[in-house]
């Protein structure tokens, strides 16, 4: 009897079989928003979770320099350099203050989260905020040419920043109720295999 081999890449167990396919680094936003739960399963399942990391810290640094640029381009070309260059660095100082507390506070409430799953998790939520300031880029833009009035542009601009941060929030939020829906089911089996042997043990 012959048994049919399968090709080298297609050779993959179930659980990592669709859980992080190859994409370009600038296009993994398309993949975070079509498949929340895929990437929710990547980053519990801590598979290829480097490459995810890489690849949302080059997206979100893109897209927050060209949102930056517009930010500054009101005060002439060197503004919108500097611009460009202190909001993804503003960002990721933000990471850096508040990742500690966040995976300590996780650890309080009971959560097994990693370090590297934070991590991971954090950038998700840095992408999708920064994906959504390059999505309002056009339009701070239009208005900065068609009504170029500095108050009235940095209104806009903090209403911008405040929309996308919140909806980041909700994004994380969600994040981490998924993550402990997948962290129940995959102890699950374990809790209860625990409990029937405790219950034949005292029969």
């Amino acid at each position: 009897m012959s048994t049919a081999t399968l090709p080298p890449n297609t050779q993959t167990t179930g659980a990592t079989a669709s859980v992080a396919p190859q994409e370009n680094p600038l296009l993994v936003i398309e993949r975070i928003l079509r498949d929340r739960e895929g990437v929710w399963k990547q980053v519990s399942s801590e598979h290829d979770l480097n490459r995810l990391i890489l690849s949302t810290l080059l997206s979100s640094s893109v897209a927050l320099a060209c949102y930056g640029a517009v930010l500054g381009a009101s005060n002439g070309f060197l503004q919108a350099l500097a611009s460009a260059l202190k909001l993804p660095v503003l960002f990721l100082l933000t990471l850096a203050i508040c990742l500690p507390t966040l995976y300590l506070f996780n650890l309080v409430f009971g959560s097994r989260l990693t370090v590297r799953q934070a991590l991971a998790m954090v950038m998700v939520t840095i992408t999708v905020t920064a994906m959504l300031c390059l999505a309002f880029t056009p339009i701070s833009l239009f208005f900065l040419i068609t009504a170029p009035d500095y108050d009235f542009i940095k209104l806009l601009n903090v209403a911008i920043l405040t929309l996308t941060g919140f909806i980041g929030i909700n994004f994380l939020i969600n994040g981490m109720h998924t993550m402990n829906i997948i962290e129940a089911d995959a102890l699950a089996p374990a809790i209860h295999a625990g409990s029937s042997w405790s219950a034949l043990s005292t029969m």
